[in-house]
């Protein structure tokens, strides 16, 4: 763990424990997420979607599409099969495991060490698959040009006049696929333009955020793939990515789009962390969303992503933007207009009132019920990814801020837990702590937040060397409408070799107390806002336990 006495350089870390997270079935609505307190900047998760608040409304789907030939014709490409998201489990809780698939046997003991070591080493290897498979929606054409790239300049693309006759026997058709006129529900002032439209992948197509090949091996072998991609005008443009998969049966395609639900909440991509998560309902038999925040040097671009299935097919429709993200409930909008067209051959539900709720994000990860790697956010100027430790015990040494009273070791629980997060190639004296107490009841945990609250409030008094912000209020909702509630702060404390700054996170989800930690180093620190987020995403986790 990264705390320590502030008179103490010496740094004390340990890792903590899996008990095992369940899925949330419902769709209900979810309070959003917010900081209490805060003016300015001091922005929540999923800030980056604002937008037209369309929860609620009834979609009506866009009757035909474009009758151009760009965007009805089609490059035949040969199919290739998908394979299953590789999933990890907890050594902590095996019983507890709800992973799709169990690779079972029996594992030999490795040092905390030797399996971070190997953890690291296994999160490089993504992040080269990452840079290789990874699609950026806007390189269709210039971001900031006004003109659609031509249609030939991608592999792919519409040349011809006229489309192929669509096989009766197949589920996908082009019409199957988002039009331009659909498009529009994304951005009414753009004029949209299908670029490419392409049946089959290939190695050198490209891919939905999270969702490489990598992300979904084991998946289900499709029957059918297509995938489309539209440009608009402006600047700033937004592009899109749609990919549709029909499955021999409705069974296939539940368990292709859980593979592709857990790749999501675990995203591998390279540069990104999860903004924010969103539950979708009225969008055929399933649906999700999620907000992804990439950067790329000195360019930001927002992800917004919302996968479905209805019967037989899986979507997925990726919206990539500079800057800012397109709101979610756009996606799902026009995501549902094409649905109304599949449900009719795909043995699914058509789209119904779509509404859209903040929320976690879905089950990912390497370890459920803490964060996952992609929850925290780049730190200063290097997008290394973070990483980490096997969960175990909490550390009885482990000191926090020097503010907090509490031993997490000895601290009355039911179940106890706790992981450390380094960045690769960064010294180890930086990291983040992840602390899950699972208590009798929502009181108890309730309790322990409030202790923990009061000591950063008594803490100058009780400490001279001692400096603390005024706690903040952050709340947000897990699964099944779970309440999130608790308080991060700031601390500094003197010592003898300058000023050591930390961050503390404390919230109760149901009936665990979650706290997390993290001591900034010169260049490498978050905001006030990347912290909130973080302190409830780390709450929203904890309630995907059981």
């Amino acid at each position: 763990m990264v705390g320590k006495e502030p008179e103490d350089d010496q740094v004390r870390r340990a890792p903590g424990s899996d008990p095992t997270p369940e899925t949330d079935p419902d769709l209900e609505d979810r309070k959003p997420l917010y900081r209490d307190e805060v003016a300015g900047d001091h922005t929540t998760a999923g800030a980056g979607g604002g937008g037209e608040n369309e929860q609620g409304t009834r979609v009506t789907p866009a009757v035909g599409g474009d009758a151009s030939p760009s965007e009805d014709a089609t490059t035949i490409l040969p199919r290739t099969e998908r394979a299953g998201y590789a999933t990890s489990r907890s050594d902590f809780d095996p019983d507890d495991d709800e992973d799709l698939g169990d690779p079972g046997g029996e594992r030999g003991p490795i040092g905390a060490r030797s399996k971070l070591a190997l953890l690291v080493a296994g999160v490089a290897a993504v992040v080269i698959v990452g840079l290789a498979i990874g699609y950026a929606v806007l390189n269709i054409g210039d971001p900031s040009s006004s003109t659609p790239p031509p249609a030939g300049s991608v592999p792919g693309s519409t040349t011809g006049a006229g489309s192929l006759s669509p096989d009766p026997n197949v589920l996908l058709s082009d019409a199957s696929m988002l039009s331009a006129r659909q498009a529009r529900g994304l951005d009414k002032a753009r004029a949209w333009k299908v670029a490419v439209t392409q049946r089959g992948v290939d190695a050198d197509s490209p891919q939905p955020a999270c969702l490489g090949a990598e992300a979904v091996q084991g998946q289900p072998p499709s029957q059918q793939t297509v995938l489309r991609l539209l440009s608009s005008t402006g600047k700033k443009a937004p592009g899109v990515l749609h990919q549709a998969d029909a499955y021999a049966s409705v069974e296939e395609a539940a368990r292709a789009y859980a593979v592709a639900t857990k790749a999501l909440g675990g995203c591998p991509l390279t540069g990104a962390y999860i903004d924010s998560g969103h539950g979708v309902s009225g969008v055929g038999d399933q649906a999700v969303g999620e907000v992804l925040k990439v950067t790329t040097g000195n360019k930001t671009e927002y992800r917004s992503v919302v996968l479905n299935r209805t019967g037989r097919v899986v979507n997925v429709l990726d919206v990539a933007q500079p800057d800012r993200a397109l709101p979610i409930e756009r996606v799902a909008g026009a995501l549902a207009a094409v649905t109304d067209t599949e449900c009719k051959t795909s043995e699914g539900r058509c789209a119904g009132t779509v509404k859209v709720a903040p929320g976690p994000p879905p089950v990912g990860g390497d370890q459920r019920g803490f964060l996952a790697p992609a929850d925290l956010p780049p730190v200063g100027k290097t997008t290394t990814s973070w990483a980490g430790t096997v969960p175990s015990l909490p550390d009885a040494d482990f000191t926090g801020s020097g503010c907090e009273t509490v031993n997490w070791a000895k601290a009355e629980a039911q179940k106890r837990a706790a992981r450390t997060y380094l960045l690769q190639d960064v010294s180890l004296t930086f990291g983040l702590d992840n602390i899950v107490l699972t208590g009798r009841d929502a009181k108890a945990a309730g309790d322990l937040v409030q202790q923990v609250k009061a000591d950063l409030d008594s803490c100058a008094k009780r400490k001279l060397t001692a400096t603390v912000s005024k706690p903040q209020k952050v709340s947000a909702t897990g699964v099944r409408n779970a309440p999130i509630a608790g308080w991060t702060a700031t601390v500094s404390q003197k010592t003898t070799a300058g000023t050591a700054k930390y961050r503390v996170g404390i919230v109760s989800a149901g009936n665990k107390t979650v706290f997390t930690f993290l001591n900034p180093q010169k260049n490498l620190d978050l905001n006030d806002a990347q912290w909130d987020t973080v302190a409830v995403r780390a709450g929203q986790r904890a309630t995907q336990l059981r």
